[in-house]
């Protein structure tokens, strides 16, 4: 039986045109009957829903951050990298580590020479790295020729490798592929396709910065290996990335008559795989979005991008109320075999899709279009994840798990639009929760457990989407949002955060809000 029933916005259209993705309906509104709902998560066939955490399937709201990383909703540093999206009621417990509210995000340790002591990808870079002009490079091309050679005598194998990566990284900046290439061994052609496609992706996805930082390593006869830590920025200038992500390479280097080049390349097995970094995706751009995905999956971006451009007129707004503006948003489509391999796949059965925050660069929404059966459920989930990059992203330090209420609740919100708890939707099953001795006496609810699943999720989110709704209704969007600013991305108290935006205690408020949502679930 659907956790979710929608209120028919006009007689005559029944409850049961409504389909449930997460703890709300199972059968999202039929387009056509029903009034446009803007596109935001990833969850076909939804109103729009978006999270950061995993979404669960079976809720009509898809989340987009991954819950605790684990779970189907957050998608900060508490939550494993990202908020994995209920993709349905969660019928398997989520691995230990990726507990429901997951374990803060760690960030990466470069120490000594650039060595990465890390097992998990870390959203925020510990190290930022300036970059210096080569004074001796114009066209990135490694040199050759007596004045080449002499100064190559001048530096240490490891140093030589350091400056080919330097120039490599120098040329992709300047959108000069040919220099991109020369750091590439000439007589591996597949090696050489390799780099040539992840050029391409990375200008894409609108490259502003590439730096290399190589574990200090010393040769073996004319070859050298190492571990690289590569920060990264996309669309936000270089010069505003100064919270730079990072992801892994394990490469090779020969030495030959001209000096060294990369001759193998693999990803680092202790940090997790982006989406991106074999070079193996296809896109397709948007007015707000880009959109990326493997060849099989080539036949659904132009629906993703129409679904996170009509989304992002929801998310935009909030984005500006957040102070937390985007350039433009990343979604990452995956069929099944990249849905357990990005950001290392380990996510709740019930996921359907999370955000993965990713400082100054906004964040990476994934969704799995396996689980993405109508525009409608696509719509909130994507709506519902770009939320979370707007609230989640670019906040300077780490999430609380005791806030995940409040991050569901607002992508849920979000994801939703324009359709409002109370108003336009009812939730029965959380209406019955709020009538038992053992009812909730605040809206501030304690995460999720790690074995969380079926009603537990369903009432959760719902009750953080009830909990927005009133607020919003109570004092208005603008103050509601401020609220959520000054909680989420100031990190004040509950009560500070309220009598800022509302001018009263966060008790009254709280004790309003219960009740408020009691009498407007049934």
């Amino acid at each position: 039986m659907p956790a979710w029933q929608a209120t028919p916005p006009s007689p005559g259209t029944p409850p049961s045109s409504w389909a449930a993705t997460s703890p709300y309906p199972t059968a999202s509104p039929d387009p056509a009957a029903q009034p446009p709902h803007p596109a935001t998560q990833p969850q076909p066939a939804m109103p729009p829903y978006s999270a950061t955490q995993p979404y669960p399937t079976a809720r009509p709201y898809p989340a987009t951050l991954p819950y605790p990383l684990a779970q189907p909703y957050p998608t900060g540093p508490s939550y494993p990298t990202g908020h994995p999206y209920p993709a349905s009621h969660p019928s398997a417990a989520a691995p230990p580590w990726l507990a429901y509210p997951p374990p803060p995000l760690q960030s990466p340790n470069k120490s000594g020479k650039g060595g990465i002591i890390a097992a998990v990808l870390a959203v925020v870079a510990a190290l930022t790295i300036v970059l210096v002009p080569l004074p001796s490079d114009t066209d990135g091309k490694i040199g050759s020729g007596t004045d080449a050679a002499a100064a190559a005598k001048a530096l240490t194998p490891f140093e030589a490798v350091q400056q080919v990566v330097d120039k490599q990284a120098a040329a992709l900046l300047r959108g000069d592929q040919n220099g991109w290439l020369a750091a590439v061994d000439p007589s591996q052609a597949a090696l050489r396709k390799q780099y040539q496609n992840l050029f391409k992706t990375l200008r894409t996805l609108k490259v502003t910065k590439f730096t290399y930082d190589l574990d200090f390593a010393e040769p073996t006869k004319d070859k050298l290996s190492t571990t690289a830590a590569v920060d990264y920025c996309f669309f936000r200038s270089a010069q505003a990335c100064t919270d730079a992500p990072w992801f892994g390479q394990r490469l090779t280097f020969k030495k030959g008559a001209k000096g060294w080049v990369i001759s193998h390349l693999t990803g680092d097995k202790d940090s997790l795989q982006t989406p991106w970094e074999n070079g193996d995706l296809v896109f397709a751009q948007g007015k707000r979005v880009v959109v990326g995905g493997p060849a099989s999956l080539r036949g659904r971006l132009s629906e993703v991008v129409a679904a996170a451009d009509k989304a992002a007129a929801v998310d935009d707004k909030i984005a500006k109320k957040m102070r937390n503006t985007q350039e433009k948003y990343r979604i990452f489509i995956a069929d099944d075999k990249a849905w357990k391999s990005w950001y290392g796949g380990r996510f709740p059965g019930y996921s359907v899709a999370y955000t993965i925050p990713l400082g100054n660069p906004g964040g990476d929404v994934v969704l799995h279009m396996g689980d993405m059966r109508s525009r409608s459920q696509l719509q909130v989930t994507v709506q519902h994840e770009m939320a979370h990059v707007v609230t989640l992203s670019n906040m300077g330090h780490d999430e609380n798990d005791d806030d995940l209420w409040l991050m569901e609740g607002v992508a849920e919100y979000a994801g939703w639009l324009p359709l409002h708890a109370g108003r336009d939707l009812t939730m029965p099953i959380l209406h019955e929760a709020l009538q038992k001795p053992n009812a909730p006496k605040t809206i501030a609810s304690k995460p999720l457990g790690s074995d969380a699943e079926g009603d537990d999720v369903d009432i959760f989110y719902g009750f953080g989407h009830y909990a927005v709704d009133c607020m919003v209704t109570k004092f208005g969007e603008a103050k509601a949002m401020e609220f959520v600013r000054l909680k989420l991305r100031e990190s004040k108290s509950l009560d500070e955060a309220s009598r800022t935006a509302y001018g009263k205690p966060f008790a009254i408020v709280d004790k309003s809000c219960v009740t408020w949502v009691e009498q407007h679930s049934a």
